[in-house]
């Protein structure tokens, strides 16, 4: 009888002391023993990550469009990013030839970052990725490859800028001048207050570096140069002799600042710009379809600001006359064009 109690009592001590066991065995699993010896905790193998530039960054469109400092190669200059009808489009410049060239096949994914684009007239084919307010990448020429990168272009600011409303005084003449970016081309207009009427402006060129204007009044067979400063354009014009002019940028009426300015228009399905600007006291504007590419003169414009309702009609082809009532920085409303009414917004 004390047979089988003492196999029993051995069978419990055998169950005791075999968890021990277990536990030192499981806790060398983790740990290598050196050469020497020693034992060294095994570390869990972490799970490779990407590389930065491999993990995916979602793009938004201003991300891309706008100037950026570039430097390829040891070449220093600036990328430009737009877009023309919805798509994107950019040029390049180069400090060493001071000239814009055009690219082509650009593409961004909006998923992850990743561009390339060719500057067909050196046959250079760039890549790279776009996180945030940076580009890095590489581009190949004649074969080889190199290292090119771009910042935001955040000292652009210091640039003198030439596009809005500027007050102009030429010789004794007094009126106005205005200036605006279509399709990466400068225009303009000029309006002297002795015929109260707009002239197109022809043979614009800026630079934004010097400050450097010109430009040709053809109605007067007058060419303008001037320097920008600030404020400010100083300059002279030739009409058989040479005389002084001057621009200041045109401080508006606190009053209508609310409606002037350039908005971004949809009308129906068609995109495009609404220009609004005061004019002796008088409300003025043109409207721009991308479609067809041009500025036409509204007319017949009026604005309560209390009631923040805005109308005007665009004369040309159908005769189309809006009505809308601002919000914020939005107006909306509808246009009708013989008969039927259609939607159409305005955002700042």
């Amino acid at each position: 009888m004390l047979t089988p109690l003492l196999k029993g009592v051995t069978r419990l001590h055998n169950r005791v002391l075999l968890i021990p066991i277990l536990t030192v065995i499981l806790g060398l699993s983790g740990c290598m023993v050196s050469p020497e010896g020693r034992v060294y905790r095994r570390e869990p193998r972490p799970e490779p990550r990407p590389e930065p530039s491999q993990e995916p960054h979602p793009v938004r469109a201003s991300e891309i469009e706008g100037l950026w400092f570039l430097n390829a190669g040891n070449a220093t200059g600036r990328l430009e990013f737009f877009r023309v009808r919805g798509i994107l489009t950019g040029r390049i410049w180069f400090d060493a030839y001071r000239r814009w060239e055009e690219l082509t096949d650009l593409y961004i994914d909006s998923r992850t970052g990743h561009l390339h684009f060719t500057r067909p007239g050196a046959a250079e084919h760039y890549s790279g990725t776009l996180i945030r307010n940076q580009m890095t990448g590489e581009y190949r020429a004649r074969g080889l490859t190199y290292r090119w990168e771009a910042r935001r272009e955040t000292e652009s600011a210091a640039l003198p800028r030439i596009d809005g409303l500027w007050t102009l005084y030429a010789g004794n003449a007094s009126g106005r001048l205005e200036f605006s970016w279509v399709r990466r081309a400068l225009t303009g207009r000029i309006w002297f207050d002795a015929y109260q009427r707009w002239e197109e402006l022809v043979d614009l060129s800026f630079d934004p570096e010097a400050g450097h204007i010109a430009f040709y009044r053809p109605e007067a067979n007058e060419w303008y140069r001037g320097t920008v400063s600030g404020s400010r354009i100083s300059g002279t014009y030739t009409v058989t002799l040479r005389y002084p002019w001057e621009g200041r940028r045109e401080t508006r009426p606190t009053r209508s600042s609310e409606i002037d300015g350039l908005w971004i228009i949809n009308a129906g399905n068609a995109s495009g710009r609404l220009e609004l600007y005061w004019s002796r006291n008088t409300l003025a504007g043109r409207i721009w379809f991308d479609v067809y590419g041009r500025w036409e003169e509204l007319t017949d414009l009026s604005y309560d600001r209390r009631e923040g309702r805005l109308e005007f009609t665009r004369p040309h082809g159908r005769s189309e006359r809006y009505s809308g009532r601002l919000s914020g920085d939005r107006v909306s409303g509808t246009y009708s064009v013989k008969g039927p009414d259609y939607l159409w917004e305005a955002r700042r």
